[in-house]
């Protein structure tokens, strides 16, 4: 006899939601996690980082950090790289801007924002955080 258990059936909707709404993800225009994460499953946070550090990384992740919103709060236009006159993004700040490539060279930071971003290493990105000064 073959009988489907209720958690058989929980387990097959369990998937099956997981897989639309990575589906869904999937299909987000402009959404700056997406070019750094391709799926929903959770980061696992390294245990050793404090909490703040979790916050900052959190924020760098999803692109929404003081120095690159700020503006929204204090219904000003966007923030402009004095050095490159583009819009101050997270990418702008880690990977691209000219001010901060001898800070990021030092810590051998990664070269694209996925790179940097993406594994649970983040003590370099966190350093040049602190080391640029930024407040996140």
């Amino acid at each position: 006899m073959n009988s489907v258990t209720t958690d058989d059936k929980k387990n097959s909707l369990k998937k099956l939601i997981l897989s639309f709404w990575n589906d869904l993800w999937n299909l987000q225009i402009g959404n700056k996690l997406l070019e750094i994460k391709s799926d929903t499953k959770p980061w696992k946070a390294p245990y050793e980082i404090r909490r703040r550090d979790q916050v900052s990384i959190t924020r760098l992740r999803i692109g929404h950090t003081n120095v690159t919103h700020a503006h929204l709060m204090k219904k000003e236009n966007p923030p402009i790289c004095n050095r490159c006159r583009c819009q101050i993004t997270v990418k702008h700040i880690l990977n691209e801007c000219p001010v901060y490539s001898t800070i990021r060279t030092s810590l051998h930071l990664d070269t694209d924002l996925f790179s940097c971003l993406k594994s649970n290493d983040i003590a370099p990105v966190l350093q040049f955080v602190q080391n640029c000064n930024l407040k996140i």
